[in-house]
């Protein structure tokens, strides 16, 4: 399989196996938001794949599209890369950590749909860091995955 990077943003989702009914795809904003409606042995439940901007105000916007999408009926998966921290523990730095907006809109969300963090959930003493920069010796959890 050839792979290949053009620079661009985006999000994708891949399903192994036959099992999988691909009932809806919708992109929500290109690149950013994809909402799929799955079934798979009788089961189904929508997944929400996100990758916001590091820019406050247009993460902002991408998060302000996930709350409707998370009316559904069914079990849904929310993942991807939101660029906020969710609690000042996930990051590790010398400097003062400061939460912004977009993280307080994310932590609503989870906490009004009761999502939990399957990572957290299953390695509750593990950081978990998914972004790092050495030169600041800074080290972030900015994906995450929540049913």
């Amino acid at each position: 399989m050839d792979q290949y990077w053009t620079g661009a943003s985006g999000v994708v989702v891949l399903f192994k196996g036959k099992d999988f009914c691909i009932k809806r795809v919708k992109r929500v904003i290109g690149g950013r938001l994809l909402c799929i409606d799955v079934e798979w042995h009788q089961l189904k439940f929508r997944i929400i794949n996100v990758y916001c901007p590091p820019d406050l105000n247009e993460r902002l916007e991408v998060l302000k599209e996930i709350q409707p999408l998370l009316v559904c009926g069914s079990d849904v998966i929310l993942g991807g890369d939101f660029n906020c921290l969710m609690d000042k523990k996930d990051r590790m730095t010398v400097a003062t950590v400061r939460l912004d907006s977009s993280s307080e809109m994310l932590n609503n969300l989870i906490k009004d749909f009761k999502l939990n963090d399957t990572f957290r959930y299953k390695n509750p003493n593990t950081p978990g860091y998914t972004w790092s920069n050495e030169k600041t010796e800074t080290k972030d959890i900015l994906a995450l995955i929540h049913t």
